[in-house]
């Protein structure tokens, strides 16, 4: 096959198997947060699951929102979540790993970026 004809194609289906992907890999990683959540929500009491969560999204919303923390990177904003976090489950005697922190600013970006995916979208 001569080159620009592989050229041409690539540059064609390039971007369309790699957006295909990125749908693929966001769906299933979307999904194996959401078992994770579930999993979090049935091991903590359900008070102390919502006042958690609760918190978790406040900072979520409050490091995003914030004018402090506009021009950090991803990576440190979640961070500086995770700090707080940790801080906060101390301080009210919660028991969490890394993980389950994780998990729960994953969740709660997640549901601050869900208006946002259906208004591009739609």
């Amino acid at each position: 096959m001569p080159q620009y004809i592989t050229d041409f194609l690539v540059s064609v289906f390039a971007p369309v198997l790699v957006s295909a992907v990125t749908m693929i890999l966001a769906f299933y990683g979307r999904r194996l947060m959401l078992v994770g959540v579930d999993y979090l929500s049935a091991r903590m009491g359900q008070e102390e699951w919502a006042k958690l969560s609760k918190i978790v999204d406040d900072v979520v919303h409050g490091i995003e929102q914030s004018p402090q923390f506009k021009d950090m990177l991803g990576s440190a904003k979640k961070e500086t979540a995770m700090l707080l976090i940790r801080q906060f489950a101390r301080a009210t005697g919660i028991t969490m790993t890394e993980q389950q922190v994780d998990i729960l600013i994953e969740a709660a970006v997640s549901r601050l970026n869900a208006p946002v995916a259906l208004a591009t979208v739609g």
